[in-house]
């Protein structure tokens, strides 16, 4: 790589991956594709940065199964009596980007970085909150007995709004692809920031524009909260458990990857429980 200019990485090409690949090199067109991976510097970090990680170390499991990779002889059903090799998940929570920035590692290419023939700039970072409200039956339905029809506040979902200005600083159109991650508070003790948001917009040389991302409490990839295990030290009941959430100081970065976020905030955000009275989380 030290004696090239630039990678293409072209991924799962179709049957026009000839001419695409040939109106970028031309520039005909300009790229702007983000990496969705972590490319490392060496064969021995992340998730593969001992050898208890991968390939593994060979145990006596009391199961059977045989040694596995590498070195197993699929002919030879002696060769499958043997100790059984086990992967060590070890980085725990530090998985992909989170991994090189709770290390200080730094990787050949980090997430979501990806070059494009024109400049970006980020500026005029703006954060801010409200609730969004969620409402259920009075009466929930019993035997015999059909859900009441009059309505009560049953949820106050936090919803963070990250708006910051995006301009073309180049001579050519082209498009970013600006993300948005979150750090959460300490008593959280979760590694690194992790992404939440992303947007792609398209610009003209020279122009400007306003991006509003919306961060929803409530989505399906629970952007503030974290798992609590019911059972840690036992992976057989990993999904016994609950998501909590913490008050707190969250910190916002945006920017064009993991490892370049130009764009730096800091907002308190709650987490209010209607009809409960006790927290869920530990704050």
């Amino acid at each position: 790589m030290d004696n090239v200019a630039a990678l293409i990485a072209a991924w799962f090409p179709g049957q026009e991956d000839g001419g695409i690949l040939a109106d970028i090199l031309f520039g005909e067109i300009n790229p702007s594709g983000k990496l969705p991976v972590t490319f490392p510097a060496s064969n021995s970090e992340a998730a593969f940065a001992t050898l208890e990680q991968y390939p593994g170390t060979r145990e006596d499991t009391g199961q059977p199964g045989g040694p596995g990779f590498p070195g197993i002889d699929v002919d030879d059903w002696d060769d499958l009596n043997g100790l059984q090799l086990i992967s060590n998940y070890t980085e725990n929570l530090e998985m992909g980007y989170r991994w090189y920035e709770a290390n200080g590692v730094a990787p050949a290419f980090p997430f979501g970085f990806g070059l494009s023939y024109t400049r970006f700039a980020y500026s005029d970072l703006k954060l801010s909150k409200a609730f969004r409200s969620e409402y259920g039956p009075l009466m929930p339905p019993g035997k015999g007995r059909p859900a009441s029809a009059m309505q009560k506040l049953a949820a106050l979902v936090p919803v963070l709004t990250v708006e910051y200005t995006l301009t073309n600083t180049g001579e050519r159109a082209g498009a970013e692809a600006s993300q948005v991650y979150l750090m959460l508070p300490r008593q959280a003790q979760q590694p690194s920031k992790r992404l939440v948001g992303f947007e792609k917009v398209f610009l003209e040389p020279g122009e400007s524009r306003r991006v509003r991302i919306e961060i929803d409490a409530g989505a399906a990839n629970h952007p503030f909260s974290y798992f609590v295990p019911d059972y840690p030290d036992d992976l057989t009941l990993w999904a016994h458990g609950d998501w909590q959430e913490a008050n707190g100081q969250y910190r916002v970065l945006v920017g064009g990857s993991s490892a370049d976020t130009p764009l730096v905030g800091q907002i308190g955000m709650s987490f209010p429980q209607v009809g409960k009275s006790a927290a869920r989380g530990p704050w």
